[in-house]
């Protein structure tokens, strides 16, 4: 048995879903979101479980883990055999929080904000002050530097370079609609965006662990899955795409696979990747026909 920590996002999580990872000896010990690496290693506030807003018992347990700083703590003391990271969460900028002496920041996702907006109603915390990034997307190259460097050494500290698999998350621009034909998002520039932080981070991450530890790529014209499980999202994909990651997965962990042959997966499946698209275009261009007539 192998067992697995997830820090990163349901795209380094869902692929668990896929019958090969389903059916293996691979067991997850901890599965971490709603975590952006800004605020992991900043102070924490000691806010009480019953104060946490969201929308589920997990996404409760992942904003308590945020703003009272036990993700490290967690992944420190509870080793696995792989760690897997993806950084999908910048996405969600930063919120800055000062209170009494405290100056610290917190992942700017809806819980958190929820939570801490809340706060301040109670007498006890009449002096919080909250102030949010003007534009959550983006981070000067020094600021994701020192970040990453921070977390680079804390990973390192845990996990040897081949035992950590990075993927390079993205989101996607289009998805298939309920007429089969491709539409784009209408908030396709901060998608770009937010494209560009995770690649440079994910670039720098790479890069300072000397191109050792496994990578794996998506292709950046993947589509979205308008009917995916867990809601309608950029960055919730078409299975084919699970289905590769979790293949990946597999041969990393219970094969041990080199880069090189998860880049060969990638070029395999690449084709496989785009089975949505030729049928789509097979039909619009069927849909156009059938209109001229």
């Amino acid at each position: 048995m192998k067992t697995i920590t997830i820090y990163g996002s349901c795209v380094s999580r869902e692929p668990f879903n896929q019958k090969i990872l389903k059916n293996s000896n691979i067991k997850i010990d901890n599965y971490f979101q709603r975590n952006n690496i800004i605020s992991l290693f900043t102070p924490k506030l000691s806010i009480d479980e019953s104060l946490i807003f969201g929308t589920s018992n997990f996404v409760k347990r992942m904003t308590y883990y945020d703003l009272n700083k036990k993700t490290v703590e967690i992944i420190k003391n509870k080793h696995s055999d792989f760690i897997i990271i993806d950084f999908t969460e910048l996405r969600f900028g930063i919120i800055n929080v000062e209170f009494e002496n405290i100056k610290t920041k917190m992942t700017n996702s809806d819980s958190s904000k929820k939570t801490l907006e809340n706060l301040k109603s109670f007498p006890e915390y009449k002096n919080l002050k909250l102030t949010y990034d003007e534009v959550p997307y983006w981070y000067s190259y020094n600021t994701l530097n020192g970040y990453i460097d921070k977390f680079v050494e804390f990973i390192i500290s845990l996990y040897k370079p081949e035992n950590i698999i990075l993927v390079e998350t993205l989101n996607c621009i289009q998805y298939i609609n309920d007429n089969n034909l491709f539409n784009e998002f209408d908030n396709i520039e901060n998608l770009v965006k937010e494209n560009y932080i995770m690649k440079q981070v994910s670039d720098l991450f790479y890069e300072k662990l000397d191109k050792k530890c496994y990578r794996i790529q998506i292709p950046y014209d993947v589509t979205a899955n308008k009917n995916h499980w867990l809601g309608f999202s950029p960055l919730h994909y078409e299975d084919s795409c699970y289905e590769y990651i979790a293949n990946c997965f597999c041969k990393i962990i219970m094969e041990n696979a080199t880069q090189n042959d998860i880049d060969k997966l990638y070029e395999q499946y690449y084709d496989k990747l785009k089975i949505e698209k030729r049928k789509v275009k097979i039909r619009t261009s069927i849909a156009n026909q059938n209109k001229k007539l």
